[in-house]
C-alpha cells in the first residue's frame, strides 16, 4: 500500500515518475535547504525571486561626467557668442581676429561689464546643471543635496579666521613680487568703476564656485579615489581654471592653490559646505578691501 506524500523530500526526487525517463547522467536540480531568498511554489517547480538591482539614491560618477560635459558645452557656446560680440564692438584688425578664440584675449579686450555679466550667466548655468543632477533627479532638497548642513559657531569663526589669515598671507607673498599686472584680469580692471564691478563680482561668486567644485565634483571624486587625492584633484582643478584669468601673473596662483586646498579640507573635515563658503567669502572680501584701499 502506497502512502501519500504530504511533504516533498529531496531524496525521493530520484523515484519521481515524472523523472523516470530522464537520463541518469543529467544532474537533478534539488532545492537548497537554507537560503535567504524565499521560494515561490508554482505547481511542482520551485522558482526563486532574485532581489532587484539596487538603484542609486544620490548622484554618482555618470551624473558628474554628463553634468561637466553639459557645463563645458555651455561654456564653449558662451565663448563663441562673446567672441562674436567682441568683433562687433571692438572691430579688431585681421591679426587680432586670429586671436579671438583665445580666452586670455577675450578677457583682456572685452568691456568689464560684459565679462562680469557673462560670468554671472556662466555660473547660473553651472548652478542649474548641478541642481538638476544632485537635487531634481533624486528628489533631494537643495540644502541636503549640496551638504549645506549647519555647523557650530566655533566652526564658522574658525572659517572666518582662516579666510583672513589667507588674505594676510597673500598680501605678504605678493608684496615681494616686483612686477604684476600682466594678467588679462589686471588689464581689464583699469578704472575705479571696473574695480568696483570686480569687487561686487568677487563677493557674489564664492557660493557658486563652492557648490560646483566642493558640492558637486568633490563628493564623487572622493568616493572614487579617496579624500587625500580627491582634495588634490579639486585644488589643482580650481587653480587651473583661475590660471586663465591670471595668465602672466603666475605668482597670484599660489594663494589660490593654498586657499583652494584649505576650502576642500574644510569641506571634508566638517562634512558641510557652509564653512568653505564662509571662508571663501571672507577671503574674497578681504582681497577686495585691500584692492580698494590701494586704488584710493
Amino acid at each position: 500500500m502506497n502512502s501519500e506524500r504530504d511533504t516533498h523530500n529531496p531524496d525521493e526526487s530520484l523515484n519521481d515518475p515524472y523523472l523516470s525517463e530522464t537520463d541518469s547522467s543529467i544532474p537533478v536540480a534539488r532545492p537548497i535547504a537554507r537560503t535567504n531568498i524565499p521560494p515561490v511554489h508554482s505547481g511542482r517547480a520551485i522558482e526563486y525571486e532574485l532581489p532587484a538591482k539596487p538603484e542609486h539614491t544620490s548622484f554618482h560618477g555618470s551624473d558628474v561626467l554628463i553634468g561637466v560635459a553639459c557645463i563645458w558645452c555651455g561654456e564653449v557656446m558662451l565663448s563663441m557668442i562673446l567672441g562674436f560680440i567682441l568683433v562687433l564692438i571692438k572691430a579688431p584688425s585681421i591679426s587680432e581676429m586670429e586671436q579671438v578664440s583665445s580666452p586670455e584675449f577675450l578677457i583682456a579686450q572685452m568691456p568689464s561689464w560684459l565679462v562680469f555679466g557673462s560670468s554671472i550667466v556662466s555660473n547660473l548655468w553651472t548652478l542649474a546643471v548641478c541642481w538638476y543632477f544632485v537635487c531634481q533627479k533624486y528628489g533631494k532638497s537643495f540644502a541636503n543635496g549640496f551638504a549645506l548642513r549647519s555647523v557650530s559657531v566655533w566652526t564658522l569663526l574658525f572659517s572666518v579666521f582662516l579666510g583672513l589669515l589667507g588674505v594676510f598671507a597673500a598680501g605678504i607673498l605678493l608684496s615681494n613680487v616686483e612686477e604684476m599686472g600682466d594678467s588679462p584680469l589686471a588689464k581689464m580692471i583699469s578704472t575705479r568703476e571696473d574695480l568696483l564691478m570686480f569687487s561686487l563680482f568677487a563677493v557674489v561668486i564664492p557660493p557658486f564656485e563652492e557648490i560646483y567644485y566642493r558640492g558637486f565634483l568633490y563628493p564623487v571624486i572622493r568616493d572614487k579615489i579617496g579624500p587625500m587625492f580627491g582634495i588634490l584633484v579639486i585644488s589643482l582643478w580650481f587653480t587651473a581654471v583661475h590660471s586663465i584669468q591670471l595668465a602672466g601673473d603666475w605668482e597670484a596662483l599660489i594663494p589660490i592653490l593654498i586657499m583652494g586646498t584649505s576650502w576642500t579640507i574644510l569641506r571634508e573635515a566638517t562634512k558641510s559646505l557652509v564653512p568653505s563658503i564662509v571662508c571663501h567669502l571672507t577671503y574674497n572680501a578681504g582681497i577686495v578691501v585691500i584692492s580698494l584701499l590701494e586704488s584710493s
